[in-house]
Formats: structure tokens, C-alpha cells, sequence
């Protein structure tokens, strides 16, 4: 189990392997100043297969063709939520001081973005303007990417209550987290054979699931 290995245990098996590759063993130098150390691992991991997939490119084109004078960078604010929620999910205002701790605190492109919360929310309503379109410009990428097989899909149900007061289509109804005191939305999902995502549909929370086929 890696997360019992200790500093000790790392050392050795550090010496091992130099013992068996016949390599130089390098450390820090005495010159080296480790002056801060940003969380980077997963993040370029879930970053490399969003850039693989262009989709900060995608939802740029798609907003721009909406929006002719819209002011913040959509893609940037949304390619850090999704990246967040693959790596740690946290809240938007969480989102923020996350960013602050992480390799997208030093890169190119992100070093001067705003990180108000507010920007987080109004990508959001940005997002949400060009939803459809979206959705197939991420099912075609899937497509080519990953070969995913939609001759035979799935649809599922599900619900989320949360804490709120002035959502429009939030009501009380049956409660898959068993807070039936709590207003809720239903989510229909669409994915392919394989499990992927590539459709869903947000109703209002007293929504009886045989009525979103019908």
C-alpha cells in the first residue's frame, strides 16, 4: 500500500533500484532553495486529456457565436472547475483558494485570471446558453477519441436537494438522498455502453421518472 510507505521505506527502495540499474544516485543540491510547492500530479494528468480533447477551444468557438461581447474567459473558469471536481471537488468559493495552492497558480495563460467567485457563476450561465451544442461537440470528440458504442445506450435518474431559495424549478418530491424536507431537482442521464455521459436533461423536482421518456 503506498500511503504506508514511509520516508525510510522510500529511501530504501530508492537505494535498491540504484543497486540493480547500476545508476549515480542525485539529490538536492546545497545551492537548491525550495522556496513553494504546488499541487501538480492528477491536475496535469486531467488537464492533458481536456487540452487532448480542445475543449477550452470548443467552448470558445461556441460562445463566441452567441456572444459577441462577452468580457471574461468562459473556457478558463470552466476548464478549472471540471479539473477540479476530476481532482479534489470542492465548491466554487473552494475552488478558488484550491487554485491558489496548485500548478495553475504559475501557468501560462492563468497567471492573471481573476478569481472572484462571482466569474465561476456567471461562466456558468454562459455554459449553460449553449448546453446542446456543447454536449455534441463533447459526444463527437468521445466518438473519435475513445470509440464509444451508442447503438445501444442507457438512461438513469437521479436527484439532488440542496439549500436554496429561489431556485424555479426546485420542489419537493422523492428523494433518492433521503432529505425529503429539502427542495430538489431530477437528472436524467443518457450515456453510451460503456458508461460515458453524453446527454442530460435537468427537471423540475417533484418530476415522476416515467413522465422525462414520455
Amino acid at each position: 500500500n503506498v500511503k504506508k510507505i514511509g520516508v525510510n521505506d522510500i529511501e530504501s527502495l530508492i537505494d535498491g533500484l540504484i543497486r540493480i540499474f547500476d545508476i549515480e544516485k542525485y539529490g538536492l543540491s546545497d545551492d537548491v532553495e525550495i522556496i513553494e510547492s504546488l499541487e501538480h500530479g492528477s491536475i496535469i494528468f486531467w488537464k492533458k486529456i481536456w487540452d487532448q480533447m480542445n475543449i477550452s477551444e470548443g467552448i470558445k468557438k461556441l460562445i463566441n457565436n452567441q456572444e459577441s461581447r462577452i468580457k471574461i474567459d468562459v473556457e478558463k473558469y470552466v476548464e478549472l472547475m471540471v479539473i477540479n471536481r476530476c481532482a479534489g471537488p470542492l465548491s466554487k468559493l473552494g475552488t478558488t483558494r484550491w487554485i491558489e495552492r496548485t500548478c495553475y497558480k504559475a501557468m501560462k495563460g492563468f497567471t492573471d485570471l481573476s478569481l472572484e467567485v462571482e466569474y465561476f457563476y456567471r461562466s456558468m450561465d454562459y455554459l449553460l446558453k449553449i448546453k446542446d451544442e456543447l454536449e455534441y461537440f463533447l459526444y463527437e470528440k468521445l466518438k473519435t477519441l475513445f470509440s464509444i458504442n451508442v447503438k445501444l445506450t442507457f438512461y438513469d435518474i437521479t436527484s439532488s436537494f440542496f439549500y436554496t431559495e429561489s431556485c424555479p424549478i426546485g420542489e419537493l418530491g422523492y428523494s433518492r438522498d433521503k432529505r425529503p424536507d429539502r427542495e430538489q431537482i431530477v437528472i436524467g442521464v443518457v450515456t453510451s455502453y460503456e458508461g460515458y455521459p453524453i446527454k442530460h436533461y435537468v427537471f423540475e423536482g417533484n418530476t415522476k421518472d416515467e413522465t422525462t421518456v414520455i
